[in-house]
């Protein structure tokens, strides 16, 4: 199993390597720019991710969860960087045209697209479907919650004004659909007792992120909490 691991961790940084080369490549010839020692920056750029989730995981502090924090943010930001520049490749690669004004704006873009995303990470979406369904002798609501991902970043506060907004449309079931957890730090009954003051019947069926963290981690955890588990026995 720990070769398997270091395999995996090797793959994905060889792919991200690779996507910090493109976004450097590119910049470097069409800004006539060059990093000095630029494969071990690039490198440690795509091992910064996993070294703030081991961090997360065997330290505390405001230090490490800053640091999870920026290579968590950077690793979205380059995902944006390497799709622009690929594109522009695509196209200097047809045309052998090279455009600062060109190259500077797709990064631009990307860079606003990022940070619209990073905003919008902290607001919270509500959708309203109404649906007829055949024989039931009277209305039910249901709020559905998905990808809360507590962790790290999302902590007990951040829970807190979820369930706020969930008392707040008077449901009489809630469904927790996935990705409660977010499997980059460690989480204990504390930082989820906000989820006991949900003011209706609550149900909680695991995602993917539950895996990360472990079903039986996750499943000991949230039996201390006044919500039924669904497929966690």
């Amino acid at each position: 199993m720990p070769i398997v691991f270091f395999l995996f961790i090797f793959i994905v940084w060889v792919i991200l390597f690779s996507m910090h080369w493109l976004v450097y490549a590119s910049v470097s010839r069409v800004f006539s720019v060059a990093l000095p020692h630029w494969q071990f920056i690039l490198g440690a750029l795509s091992l910064s991710y996993f070294l703030a989730s081991f961090g997360v995981r065997k330290m505390n502090g405001v230090v490490v969860d800053g640091f999870y924090f920026i290579t968590a943010t950077w690793l979205g930001y380059i995902f944006l960087f390497f799709s622009v520049a690929v594109i522009y490749e695509v196209v200097h690669f047809v045309t052998k045209y090279d455009s600062r004004v060109i190259l500077g704006t797709l990064l631009f873009i990307a860079l606003l697209l990022g940070s619209y995303a990073l905003m919008q990470g902290r607001v919270l979406t509500t959708r309203t479907y109404a649906l007829t369904i055949q024989n039931l002798k009277e209305p039910i609501r249901i709020v559905q919650l998905s990808d809360i991902h507590v962790g790290t970043v999302h902590q007990k506060k951040y829970l807190t004004e979820i369930v706020e907004k969930t008392n707040e449309l008077k449901p009489d079931i809630v469904l927790i659909t996935g990705d409660l957890f977010d499997g980059s730090a460690d989480i204990d009954a504390s930082i989820l007792s906000p989820l006991n003051n949900i003011s209706a019947r609550s149900f909680f069926s695991h995602g993917n992120h539950e895996l990360y963290e472990g079903l039986e981690q996750v499943r000991t955890t949230l039996q201390e909490l006044d919500i039924e588990l669904l497929g966690l026995e």
